[in-house]
């Protein structure tokens, strides 16, 4: 019945809300019927987490997700994947506005890892090793090292914009 002062006595709203936004950012796929964990200590509320399982999202999903544009986890994008609980919590006011307050609080920080973490140093320490992951698991027998650290820094770069264009999304979605 969308009584939402009920929802409060029965879950750990801050953890929900992380969790939605947490999902909602990275346009989990799984967030609506797999890979997607809940607990209860005895006697207390309903906690939301831990998250696991991304491997579909982002730039490596299938479809819509990988348009950093849209609120996804929270609407009808893919009947088969979408979350009910969220569809229904997103539609109301208490809710929604939680999560605006929670994003706003959150999101210069977030936006801050990614450019911090995707860096010119950050590319040179890393691409050797994952370079020799990409060649040892590519199925192309013809792909060397130079091609593999390569592919491995032009991916970093289509994730770190896809995040920061997502980031920018949000931001615009979710503004006070």
């Amino acid at each position: 019945d969308h009584d939402f002062a009920t929802l409060c006595e029965l879950v750990d709203v801050d953890s929900l809300v992380d969790m939605y936004i947490l999902h909602e950012l990275y346009k989990n796929t799984d967030t609506g019927y797999s890979s997607f964990y809940m607990y209860k200590k005895p006697g207390g509320k309903l906690y939301f987490g831990p998250p696991w399982d991304f491997d579909a999202t982002t730039t490596s999903a299938r479809g819509e997700e990988n348009n950093p544009e849209g609120i996804y986890v929270a609407q009808t994008v893919h009947t088969a994947t979408r979350s009910e609980l969220f569809v229904e919590l997103y539609k109301a006011v208490e809710f929604k506005a939680l999560v605006v307050e929670r994003w706003n609080a959150l999101s210069s920080d977030i936006a801050a890892y990614y450019n911090e973490l995707f860096t010119d140093e950050f590319y040179a320490a890393n691409k050797t090793a994952l370079g020799k992951n990409f060649v040892r698991w590519s199925n192309d027998e013809s792909l060397t090292q130079e091609q593999a650290e390569e592919n491995w820094v032009n991916a970093c770069i289509t994730l770190k914009t896809w995040f920061l264009d997502r980031i920018a999304f949000l931001n615009n979605e979710w503004h006070q």
